[in-house]
């Protein structure tokens, strides 16, 4: 079992290690360093759901689902809150296999919105998009990642912008999917 981890503290590698061992044995996991969700207590693991899924917002009144992944789920949750918007939102820690409990959470919703501010389709969207088809999933999924093509940009932030992936954009496509078609 071969792990690639950029971890941010020890408990976090520890678990993302524990859990690959749990599954038969991961190849890598990339897990960058800021991706990595912070805790308010650094040595506290006891907030570390078994399943690998963080539910940041859960609405369940609502027709609209977020998957996103790291830091960007915590901006997007911040920016949420804030607008009081009726949204679920989830942040898988492990990415594949996808966790079958976010597959389960996501069945009950009208529309779903991924996003991965930090890889391309090719991975954990077209993982997640297979196992939502394969559970019987018929619901509208928006896709929002790094497209697959070269990028000459000069930095991660204009090609997030132009690609419409800040934690801004992904809240106008939540408003957009929320009010469409309301005056």
């Amino acid at each position: 079992c071969s792990i690639i981890v950029l971890k941010q503290r020890k408990w976090e590698a520890a678990f993302l290690f524990d859990r690959s061992v749990q599954m038969g044995g991961v190849v890598g996991i990339r897990v960058p360093k800021e991706t990595i969700p912070v805790s308010e207590d650094q040595n506290d693991d006891s907030n570390l759901p078994s399943d690998g899924l963080l539910t940041l917002v859960d609405d369940s009144k609502n027709a609209l689902a977020v998957v996103s992944i790291g830091p960007m789920a915590r901006k997007i949750q911040r920016l949420l809150l804030e607008k009081q918007l009726p949204v679920s939102l989830y942040c898988p820690l492990i990415y594949l296999p996808v966790p079958t409990t976010l597959i389960e959470k996501l069945m009950r919703f009208d529309r779903v919105i991924i996003h991965d501010a930090y890889s391309t389709r090719m991975g954990f969207v077209d993982a997640l998009l297979s196992a939502l088809l394969e559970s019987g999933y018929r619901g509208e999924v928006i896709v929002r990642c790094v497209p697959n093509a070269f990028i000459g940009s000069p930095s991660v932030e204009e090609v997030l912008r132009k690609n419409k992936l800040t934690p801004e954009d992904i809240v106008e496509d939540i408003n957009a999917s929320l009010f469409e078609g309301r005056n």
